[in-house]
Formats: structure tokens, sequence, C-alpha cells
């Protein structure tokens, strides 16, 4: 084979195959993904072995001289191919950070929403429960599994539940918001059990790329209640006696 340019792209062009080959393997870890990376890797370096195996077959064969513009071609694709397979790692690198980024947070916020006192509860626009920390789930009664994903008027009584949901659609509808981020109000909370528990909600609001969440943060005030109506009957019991 007479060394020509041709012979040169050729060359570059299997070196590049291979690259790709090995780094579609790569991201076999990098993506989770084994069969769609193993057949990409194979199909590669196929392409990559044929065309070794005619260049070994013509090695001594004098007038063997690939063609400058086809081998160029093959280049070209090699190029795209090697450069589609980087810029796939490297997308899903990224993804991967920012996926165990949110992990930690998520982790972190966690961690903080279980040592709060108050039951916090956020739902989606829907009105859907999307976390439930400790604290909820000994106000209400209910088990975080047991509510995330379902609507947030299974905790409340009537009529309560159709104020809130009127309120919320108020909300969205007009930008009006009386209750979000302003002083507590006092609501009755339904638990597991049937029961009744009074209770402060202050609601307040996060804005996402997937719309709002609405954050309920929940306080127990069943013994200050019964505190106060003991001091009320003690009153009255007062006022008759005098």
């Amino acid at each position: 084979m007479t060394f020509t340019a041709g012979s040169a792209v050729l060359l570059f062009s299997i070196a590049l195959q291979v690259i790709a080959a090995l780094l579609a393997l790569r991201l076999i870890k990098v993506t989770g993904w084994t069969a769609p990376w193993l057949l990409i890797a194979a199909a590669v370096l196929l392409m990559a072995v044929r065309r070794a195996i005619t260049l070994a077959h013509n090695f001594d064969n004098p007038a063997f001289r690939p063609d400058l513009e086809a081998e160029t071609v093959a280049l070209a694709i090699s190029v795209c191919v090697l450069l589609g397979v980087i810029l796939i790692g490297r997308t899903f690198a990224a993804m991967n950070a920012d996926r165990r980024a949110l992990d930690e947070t998520r982790a972190r916020v966690d961690g903080l929403m279980s040592h709060v006192s108050d039951g916090i509860v956020t739902t989606d626009a829907r009105g859907m429960i999307d976390s439930f920390n400790p604290a909820a789930e000994r106000i209400f009664g209910y088990l975080r599994d047991e509510v995330i994903g379902d609507d947030i008027g299974m905790l409340m009584p009537e009529p309560d539940r159709s104020r809130y949901r009127e309120y919320i659609r108020r909300y969205l509808d007009s930008g009006r918001h009386a209750l979000m981020g302003g002083a507590a109000r006092e609501l009755q909370a339904r638990r597991k059990d049937g029961g009744i528990v009074p209770v402060e909600l202050t609601l307040g609001e996060m804005r996402t790329a997937g719309g709002p969440t609405f954050i309920g943060v929940v306080r127990d005030i069943s013994e200050r209640k019964s505190e106060e109506g003991e001091l009320n009957q003690a009153q009255k019991e007062e006022d008759v006696g005098q």
C-alpha cells in the first residue's frame, strides 16, 4: 500500500471509531443503560474492524490507494459519532450532578422538617400532597406514605375543605393572597380516626418550574383551646357566684 492522504484519513477515521466505541462502553456506567450502549459500541467497533481488515489485507498491495473523498466522508461520520457520544456523556454527567445536588437538598430539607414541632404539608396547584413531615403525622394520625399524592381535602372537614379550595382557586385566578404569607388562621383538621382537631394554619407559596407549591404550617392548638375553655368556664362560674 502506498501511503497517501487517503490512507492517513482512513487510519485517523479508524482511530476515532475505536475511541467512540470505548466511550460508548463508558457511558453504560454514566447512564445506567447497558443494552443500548453495547449495541452502539458494537456497531461502531465493527465498522472500525471491517475497515482495519480491509487495510490489513491490502497493506502489501502497492496499487491499493484509499479514495480520499470517500475516506473524508467516513472521517466526518466518525467525528460526528464521537462528538455525539461525548455530548451525550456530558449531558448525562450534568444531569447526574444536578440529581445528586437535588437529592442532597431534599435530604437536608427532610432533616430540618423532621425536627420541626409544627406540621408541614406541601401541595401542588391541584391540591395534591407532596410532603408530610413527622409532626404532621402526629397531628393527623396518618403516615407519610398514606397521604402523599392524595388530595389535601382529606385532612379537612367541611366547611373548611370547601373554603380552602375556593381560596386557592381565587388565588390562582387573581393572585390575591389574603391568607398567603399572612397571620395564622384557625381551622379544623380531620384526623385519620375521624376526630376533629383545632389547628392554626399558615400558608406560603414557592414558585417552581413545575408551577406553584403551597406550603402549609399546621399547629395543633388543642391544649390551648382546652385551657381557654376552662378559663371561660371558670369565668362564667365566677360571674354566676357574684
